[in-house]
């Protein structure tokens, strides 16, 4: 992600295609998104993470082998970042769906706290490994370690002891189950608010990606290894973080939710008034804390309240609000940095987070709900 984004800049000089490269990317989730619900909660999910690792490693070698070879354009970017968006449209639901599948119920919130912990760990020597590779040797180098780590996530998944998981009972195939899955999220009060709050917060909110390689390159004029120190930063404190919530996360609350928006989007607030380098990377040190924070307490919430038959179209229409959104707010982002500033665009993230709090808070008090009680999820649909 790195490499890609300062080869975009290197290639256009355009903040703007950054976003348009994050927007080509996820485009096939906002097309396609809510049909995977139904069918993630009745396909094998650990064949299909393989295939998706498959494919995901041939991806990333094509894109090494077409820099390395100087045939690369920004057009075989926005194509190839297409077919990784047609990739990943499965990968993160069935990531999220199959955790059920590795633990108890009673034990989701430590475990989506654990898997968080595992992605900010991967990012904790990666971006620093990145910035150091694409100075001395280029983005192709980059790219071609990305493919080769996939071979480690399909050894992964073959490791896995069968026997020992918890398998959810397949739901048979039905006529009109996209339409069940959103009218059962619709009639719970905690589903409903807390997705549409989760999709605004993905459209202004989650693009990092252009938040820090514009911010860094463009308004600190500094290189990339100065991203790659932040990035590391981020997930250093994102591992330390997850490591504490995974202990203390044990019933999760509209309240732990409405407060994980509050801190993510001061900690984009503060970012986007860091003056130099020393007090951006301070800030990256309170965002990689939030934002495992946020990501853990949004998940937990969910599958915290959600039947385990459900737990598959739940967590997609979650996922959808992260990713499905991005387009729309990537071509956003790289319009505001664009006309504006990073400072602009980062500030918008912040105060859609600001936002989601505020709604949520004077929706539950309408509501005559306090925000620290655990709602049941409605029953299941005949």
């Amino acid at each position: 992600m790195l490499a890609q984004a300062l080869l975009v800049l290197k290639l256009t000089g355009r903040a703007s295609a950054l976003g348009e490269a994050t927007a080509i990317q996820a485009a096939p989730f906002l097309l396609l998104g809510p049909f995977i619900g139904p069918l993630v909660d009745r396909i094998n999910l650990r064949r299909v993470m393989i295939a998706i690792a498959i494919a995901a490693g041939l991806e990333a070698a094509m894109l090494a082998t077409l820099t390395e070879t100087h045939h690369v354009t920004i057009w075989w970017i926005f194509g190839l970042s297409f077919l990784l968006g047609c990739i990943n449209m499965f990968n993160q639901p069935a990531i999220q769906a199959f955790v059920p599948e590795l633990v108890p119920r009673a034990a989701i919130p430590s475990a989506v706290s654990l898997n968080g912990v595992q992605a900010a760990a991967g990012r904790l020597a990666g971006p620093a490994l990145a910035a150091l590779l694409y100075t001395w040797k280029g983005p192709a180098t980059c790219f071609a370690v990305n493919s080769l780590s996939y071979l480690i996530v399909i050894v992964a998944l073959l490791s896995l002891r069968r026997g020992e998981l918890y398998p959810m009972e397949a739901r048979r195939r039905t006529r009109g189950a996209l339409k069940d899955s959103f009218r059962y999220a619709w009639q719970s009060p905690m589903h409903r608010g807390q997705l549409i709050a989760n999709a605004f917060v993905g459209m202004f909110a989650w693009n990092f990606g252009i938040f820090f390689a514009s911010f860094t390159q463009l308004v600190l004029h500094s290189g990339s290894l100065s991203l790659g120190i932040a990035e590391s930063l981020n997930a250093t404190f994102a591992v330390i973080a997850g490591v504490v919530l995974s202990r203390r996360l044990t019933r999760p609350t509209r309240r732990t939710y409405v407060g994980g928006c509050v801190a993510l989007g001061s900690a984009l607030a503060l970012t986007s008034l860091a003056p130099n380098l020393i007090t951006f990377y301070i800030c990256m040190v309170l965002f990689g804390s939030t934002t495992v924070c946020y990501t853990a307490i949004n998940q937990a919430l969910l599958q915290r309240v959600t039947p385990r038959d459900r737990i598959g179209s739940v967590m997609t229409l979650s996922t959808y609000g992260t990713m499905g959104t991005t387009p729309v707010g990537a071509l956003i982002v790289g319009w505001l940095t664009t006309i504006g500033t990073a400072r602009a665009a980062i500030a918008a993230g912040s105060a859609s987070l600001l936002l989601s709090a505020l709604v949520l808070t004077i929706s539950a008090r309408r509501q005559g709900r306090p925000l620290a009680s655990f709602a049941s999820p409605p029953p299941a649909a005949a």
